[in-house]
């Protein structure tokens, strides 16, 4: 019997634009998962000269800690595009029984899952660099605003549920964005960078205080500093 894949999105898969650009997956059911906690960490992919930190997710010490995200369905013909999306990371598969979904309208597919046999996988970070590598805010704002497309309440709790904010420099790189995949600005919801920093400011103000604005490239940027 032939299986249904899905994989849990906790960063800038969230996003359903951000997805299309790796390949073809279904409509994504808002979640949370236990035994897990995020947290932002620099992951190297030479590939795309990957010049800022990412989030990445690793099993926590408790079983009741939780990050928040999506299920996406994803034909198993497209899971090596996204493994070479996700390099540095580890496709492993996550137990059903520590999935829970959101929305009161989802409340039957953990039913439906067992139903198609199916597989979740999760991206989980193998390996953390400790080098002082930047946040950058258009990475930030493709998850936010995938996040906003639940709920202002999901985008919060991302905040909330992911670790080390304050510890490497936060640059704002929209006038410059480095991000590789990031959102097109013109096509947003009216008002949503607003939201986004409103949100970030009340809930991760340390951090926000200490955001850059910059409009040089991070290369360039990167190459003053060690000057």
């Amino acid at each position: 019997m032939t299986s249904a894949t899905y994989i849990f999105a906790y960063g800038s898969l969230i996003s359903q634009v951000s997805r299309s650009h790796t390949g073809e997956s279904g409509p994504a059911f808002a979640c949370r998962i236990s035994g897990f906690q995020r947290d932002w960490c620099y992951i190297p992919d030479d590939s795309i000269n990957r010049t800022w930190q990412c989030v990445g997710c690793t099993p926590a010490s408790s079983p009741s800690t939780t990050v928040n995200g999506c299920i996406t369905e994803v034909p198993p013909a497209e899971l090596p595009s996204f493994d070479k999306r996700e390099y540095g990371y580890k496709r492993v598969s996550l137990p059903l029984e520590q999935l829970e979904f959101v929305e009161p309208k989802d409340k039957d597919l953990h039913q439906l899952l067992e139903q198609q046999h199916a597989t979740v996988y999760i991206y989980v970070v193998t390996e953390r660099l400790n080098q002082k590598i930047p946040l950058i805010q258009s990475y930030i704002d493709v998850i936010m605003d995938g996040c906003l497309n639940v709920s202002e309440e999901y985008a919060i709790e991302f905040v909330k549920t992911t670790g080390n904010w304050d510890n490497a420099v936060w640059l704002n790189d929209r006038l410059n964005v480095q991000y590789v995949r990031p959102l097109n600005y013109d096509d947003l919801v009216d008002g949503r960078v607003e939201q986004i920093d409103t949100i970030l400011h009340e809930h991760a103000p340390k951090a926000m205080k200490q955001r850059l604005s910059v409009s040089m490239s991070l290369e360039s940027l990167m190459s003053v500093a060690s000057r």
